[in-house]
């Protein structure tokens, strides 16, 4: 149980890091996917995609510290 729950807090902190990548340089970030320019549209909505991220990875990260 303890791998799984390591494996977890894993995911927790690379999903943290991606989302720091993706707030910070959202033109990189999404560059890595497209390779013609990107509009500006495209780029806000790869900030909310970090910011939808956060969300989701603080949950999951709250998760495994309540029990039933």
């Amino acid at each position: 149980m303890r791998l799984v729950r390591t494996v977890f807090y894993f995911e927790v902190i690379t999903n943290l890091a991606s989302a720091a990548f993706a707030l910070l340089f959202p033109s990189a970030f999404l560059g890595q996917f497209v390779l013609e320019p990107l509009p500006v549209g495209a780029v806000e909505f790869g900030r909310w995609y970090a910011v939808l991220l956060v969300v989701l990875s603080l949950v999951s990260l709250a998760a495994p510290r309540r029990q039933p």
